[in-house]
């Protein structure tokens, strides 16, 4: 197989079986500690999976160099506490279905100023819930100079009518 010089790939998966060994929590005279052993470590999803690309050119005219790209996220539902006490409807919606995330970025010749928008996007299945943001950067010698975001969510009313709640920082 040949390299595609333009053309970056990647994929990653991992699986984590995060448990307690053993984990008492010591309470108050005379209750009994409070025995988490055998639970899972908060904050740790069992399965997790990303796929990204991204393509790079030259502009022409040494004008520096373009890259586009975007990556998918999904990950499995995630503990937020060392009991396990989560509730289940919480714990459906810690899950990522798939976050997209996209960007584009312009890097001057020499790499001396680069300027790079990306958006996000995520949806949950069940809900119908959505939020997208689009945010632009701009760098110059590894500085931030300024930057710009537009956030979009959509939640799905009561009678089915998308809501919008748009949001300009500056």
């Amino acid at each position: 197989m040949l390299p595609i010089e333009w053309l970056t790939l990647g994929l990653s998966y991992s699986y984590t079986d995060a448990k307690y060994r053993s984990y008492l929590v010591p309470n108050a005279p005379p209750a009994a500690p409070t025995d988490n052993s055998g639970h899972t470590i908060p904050f740790t999803p069992r399965n997790a999976a990303n796929f990204r690309a991204e393509t790079h050119f030259g502009v022409p005219g040494d004008a520096g160099t373009i890259r586009i790209g975007a990556d998918v996220t999904y990950r499995s539902a995630i503990q937020f506490n060392d009991a396990n006490s989560t509730p289940d409807f919480i714990l459906a919606k810690s899950a990522y279905h798939g976050v997209l995330n996209m960007h584009a970025t312009w890097s001057s010749s020499h790499d001396r100023s680069e300027v790079t928008v990306w958006a996000k996007t995520y949806r949950q299945a069940g809900d119908h819930q959505q939020c997208r943001s689009i945010q632009f950067l701009r760098h110059r010698r590894g500085i931030q100079q300024g930057w710009l975001r537009v956030d979009r969510e959509l939640e799905r009313s009561e009678d089915g009518g998308d809501q919008p709640d748009e949001t300009l920082l500056t």
